[in-house]
């Protein structure tokens, strides 16, 4: 879970608009499910081995955190 106060320091970028930038927070989905979708199904993870996700709730939305990879 994420921190609220993540949820400010990131810019936040809806779904449709997200285009592989990192540091950034994608949503609101509508539900986990449909969250899980988007970052298991859209965004191919496996390509992108420096970054790394967390889902997380905010209200009645889902979002997901996406930052690059500490080393």
């Amino acid at each position: 879970m994420v921190h609220e106060q993540a949820v400010y320091s990131y810019e936040l970028v809806s779904p449709s608009a997200w285009k592989g930038n990192l540091d950034c927070i994608v949503g609101p989905f509508s539900s986990k499910e449909v969250a899980e979708y988007f970052a298991g199904h859209v965004v191919d993870f496996g390509q992108l081995e420096s970054i790394e996700h967390t889902l997380f709730v905010k209200g009645d939305s889902w979002f997901l955190e996406i930052q690059a990879l500490t080393t």
